[in-house]
């Protein structure tokens, strides 16, 4: 519990250590997408190998079959791992912007989080609470209103790459169960790499996006007054 009202310095500090957390995440997922595709090159070749008819060790086989293995368990635990801490941010994040400036939102921090977990909505909402959150931070939310400002491009591009990484993934878990001859696993494979490109990209745009966010935050502190009610005319039952 907390009182009704929130320094804003803590309320920054909250952000930022957030924001450190989840950078940490996005650099171990990039190092773990790198080494998966390292992986799935090396597997790639003895499918190769097995097309062209010629005999590869099975043991070396067997290795490398399970290092991509692994890879994919470690990433999909990362994904996990990382959305978790993300979504915990960008609720921080966007409940900060009501401590300062206008104090206006188009949604609540509740729902600037849950919008990612619904199917269909997930697909354009959480964009759009992403460009309120970066455009209301980039100004400490000095206008009621941002739906005419300019989308920063790297925002979008990073929404497609996150989008992108999501269907190709749904893809390559389909073929990887179907996937019973030399070809249907070298066509597999061949979809892993992109699979592996797309969230390396998707996650290094998340690293600029979020950094770019977490940094315009840190101003709050020298263009707000010290002490700012956490929601006008309401109380404030606690803070995550």
């Amino acid at each position: 519990m907390v009182s009704e009202e929130l320094w804003i310095g803590e309320a920054v500090a909250r952000q930022e250590r957030r924001a450190t957390f989840v950078r940490a995440l996005l650099v171990t997922t990039v190092a773990v997408g790198a080494i998966s595709l390292l992986f799935s090159f090396e597997e790639r070749e003895l499918l190769l190998t097995a097309q062209q008819g010629e005999e590869s060790d099975a043991t070396s086989a067997e290795t490398v079959d399970g290092r991509v293995r692994v890879a994919g368990i470690a990433q999909l635990s990362m994904l996990v791992v990382t959305a978790i801490v993300w979504l915990m941010w960008v609720h921080r994040a966007y409940a900060n912007l009501r401590l300062v400036g206008t104090r206006v939102t188009q949604h609540t921090p509740g729902w600037a989080v849950g919008y990612w977990l619904i199917p269909i909505v997930n697909l354009f909402r959480p964009y759009q609470v992403m460009r309120e959150l970066w455009l209301r931070s980039a100004d400490a939310n000095a206008v009621s209103s941002v739906a005419g400002a300019r989308t920063p491009p790297i925002l979008t591009w990073w929404w497609v790459y996150w989008l992108l990484s999501g269907v190709v993934g749904r893809v390559l878990r389909r073929m990887s169960n179907a996937a019973e001859t030399v070809e249907a696993m070298l066509r597999v494979m061949n979809v892993a790499i992109v699979a592996d490109l797309l969230a390396i990209a998707s996650a290094i745009l998340a690293f600029y996006v979020l950094s770019r966010i977490a940094d315009a935050q840190s101003a709050f502190i020298t263009r707000s007054a010290a002490v700012c009610p956490w929601a006008p005319g309401r109380k404030e039952r606690g803070v995550s």
